[in-house]
């Protein structure tokens, strides 16, 4: 799991979205918990660390319900700044935890 601030803005310079109102959002790398793009992003980043993410419209929410202000076919400009690496919760009592797709891991 990830933890990080980001800032989201069209091509044009328009801000869409960020981080600044509710912290640090968090998820599961791998899960399409998130944009395809800002996952591809994140990855390679440490802890600290601030990367600039042009993301092209395929690459963008695919379901289009979760921002509808989005023009068709718009280009994303994020700001992402890792704050965490965080591990994923373990079921302390059994020594276990989800992954996507619900497949029990164990430890």
């Amino acid at each position: 799991m990830v933890q990080f601030n980001y800032e989201c803005r069209l091509n044009g310079g328009d801000r869409v979205a960020d981080s600044s109102e509710y912290g640090p959002y968090q998820y599961r790398l791998g899960c399409r918990e998130s944009a395809p793009g800002v996952e591809f992003g994140l990855m390679g980043m440490r802890a600290g660390g601030v990367r600039g993410v042009r993301v092209p419209p395929h690459l963008t929410y695919v379901d289009r319900q979760i921002n509808p202000e989005l023009p068709p076919n718009a280009v994303l400009r994020y700001t992402l700044e890792l704050v965490a690496i965080v591990q994923p919760p373990w079921d302390s009592g059994m020594r276990q935890r989800l992954d996507c797709s619900g497949i029990v891991i164990s430890g």
